[in-house]
């Protein structure tokens, strides 16, 4: 699905797996920025071919460090896996757990970071990030 309101063509991605609730991807496009929005769900191949390449920020629910696959949220390791697919010019990695908080969000944020070569920030209550 896409619709444009004030220039900007917002277009819905493909369906996460994930228990009691519909999710879905977002990008937010205009001539020149594209922002993508990774929702919660479970990690699964078809995301990596499922996004946008090369979008100039993409926003990743990150919920734990390691993948739980009992439980529907994505991990750092399933965001590695994402960023270098995607290939986004800056990652923001939010939607933190216990796990992510007592791992630091800042060392979340390093780990993946250095294993995608790509800047990724951890999300703080009220941040502002230029695209």
């Amino acid at each position: 699905m896409e619709v444009e309101y004030k220039s900007i063509k917002i277009k819905s991605h493909i369906k996460h797996k994930h228990k009691g609730a519909d999710t879905y991807g977002l990008s937010f496009e205009t001539e020149n920025k594209k922002v993508v929005y990774v929702p919660c769900g479970k990690f699964f191949e078809g995301m990596l071919s499922g996004y946008p390449e090369n979008a100039d920020l993409v926003i990743f629910n990150t919920t734990f460090v390691r993948p739980k696959p009992a439980i529907d949220h994505l991990s750092a390791e399933d965001v590695i896996k994402l960023i270098n697919a995607l290939k986004p010019k800056k990652a923001v990695i939010t939607h933190f757990s216990v796990d992510i908080l007592k791992s630091n969000p800042n060392e979340v944020a390093k780990y993946i970071s250095e294993n995608t070569n790509t800047l990724v920030i951890p999300a703080t209550d009220g941040m502002k990030i230029g695209v």
